[in-house]
């Protein structure tokens, strides 16, 4: 049993190694995501391996799960969305400025 468990944490380093590493506080996953995305390492095709600061443990799936839950709830929560709670739809003058389209 030992062994295994072992085989399966060497297993999962090696899985991740070339993984995108974002760390960030739970307090500002938005932030966080951003600088990681943003980061010139950051490759689209590899894994995500997240760490929130405080926190100890290896991304198993669990930690990632998590940041990107948040980091939905933190987007639909933005400035990006507006309308009533039930209905957002994305606002075209915070688009406009990121894409640089005239806002009409």
């Amino acid at each position: 049993m030992i062994i295994a468990d072992l085989k399966a944490k060497v297993s999962l380093t090696a899985e991740t190694e070339d993984a995108n590493i974002i760390d960030v506080t739970r307090h500002s996953v938005l932030d966080g995501a951003l600088r990681g995305f943003n980061k010139k390492s950051f490759k689209l095709t590899s894994g995500l391996n997240v760490k929130f600061a405080g926190e100890y443990g290896i991304d198993a799936g669990g930690p990632s799960r998590e940041f990107l839950t948040l980091l939905c709830r933190s987007i639909k929560d933005s400035i990006i969305f507006k309308g009533p709670t039930d209905s957002k739809f994305l606002r075209r003058d915070i688009m406009g400025r990121f894409y640089g389209w005239e806002a009409q």
